[in-house]
């Protein structure tokens, strides 16, 4: 007897997209790489590409990040968010996505020497309300992941320590109906609405002399660029409010606080960390009592140094203690 026909496996592509965080001067910043090759040639998109037939996602991230800004990854976290599979997603055909988000430590030098290579024309860090219009459907995914780090934070045992409960269950209800996320696109998105509502008299008088359709050229503009489509704006401002549903799976995982801060840090750069993601202004003294008994235990270390922050006298300078607040916050726990 014949042995039935076995149907082929099919066959579609899969890919790669990091999304990569960083504070630079208190504020949130995601690497970026300008395209060299079409599709979307010249706009701004997350790192990434293609998963090669013998590597695993991870080290296909890891790999595409090295080639397209110079930047290897391998020494930080790399956390595993999402599948983006719509089959138009991608104007090349049918191509699945597994995004990624790392967190990189505020002063870690190899951050700041970026070289792109490869597809990749330009590599930089773009504050998170300052974005350009991304392509593919990065705006999508690198919402993603603004929402999986905020919720991380705001979730972690460390924040339940040190934010008052109530503002804690407010920013963490906020976050969960998706507003979170939209504030800390609120300037790039008010550019958008403006610039879609009003366009430059420059850009009217250009369409007046216009004598044919405007094409789709590679556009190199920021956000609020003159040569978008009023329509294209509004949608994309709409994609923008959509809530990017990000896991909170307990896991064994490093505290988001000691992946993002530098090293050594004061006790105000420390509350404006926290002012920044809650999108709040907190407390001088509250917050400083607050953190008492993480000094008193060491989970805060004292270096016993200074740095000066301006006028006023300078500010004491502090680490993290992984051990000791792991510790601490068990003990806590068991309160």
């Amino acid at each position: 007897m014949r042995p039935p026909d076995v149907p082929p496996i099919p066959t579609r592509p899969v890919a790669v997209d990091i999304t990569t965080f960083r504070l630079v001067d208190g504020r949130l910043h995601i690497l970026l790489v300008q395209r060299k090759y079409p599709p979307f040639q010249g706009q701004w998109v997350l790192p990434g590409g293609f998963v090669g037939p013998d590597e695993t996602v991870s080290a296909a991230a890891t790999r595409e990040m090295v080639e397209e800004t110079g930047f290897d990854i391998r020494h930080l976290h790399l956390e595993q968010m999402k599948v983006y599979s719509e089959p138009e997603r991608d104007p090349r055909g049918p191509i699945i996505s597994i995004s990624f988000l790392a967190v990189v430590p505020g002063d870690d030098p190899k951050a700041e020497h970026l070289q792109a290579d490869t597809d990749a024309a330009d590599a930089k860090w773009f504050d998170i309300e300052d974005l350009p219009n991304l392509g593919f459907d990065h705006d999508k995914i690198a919402t993603a992941g603004i929402g999986r780090l905020l919720r991380r934070v705001l979730e972690d045992p460390l924040t339940r320590r040190i934010i008052p409960p109530p503002l804690l269950r407010a920013r963490i209800d906020d976050l969960a109906r998706g507003g979170a996320v939209a504030r800390h696109f609120q300037r790039r998105m008010q550019r958008i609405m403006e610039e879609a509502m009003e366009p430059p008299q420059s850009f009217v008088h250009g369409l007046m002399r216009q004598s044919e359709p405007l094409d789709h050229a590679p556009r190199m503009e920021s956000a609020g660029s003159p040569l978008e489509d009023p329509a294209d704006s509004k949608e994309r401002l709409g994609r923008l409010y959509e809530l990017m549903a990000a896991d909170s799976k307990p896991a064994e995982r490093p505290h988001p606080l000691a992946m993002l801060l530098p090293k050594t840090f004061t006790l105000p750069e420390l509350r404006q960390f926290f002012e920044f993601m809650l999108d709040e202004s907190i407390d001088r003294g509250n917050f400083r009592r607050r953190i008492s008994e993480l000094i008193s235990f060491g989970a805060l270390d004292d270096l016993g140094e200074t740095r000066s922050e301006g006028r006023g006298r300078p500010a004491e300078l502090y680490r993290l203690d992984s051990n000791r607040l792991r510790r601490f916050l068990d003990t806590d726990d068991k309160k």
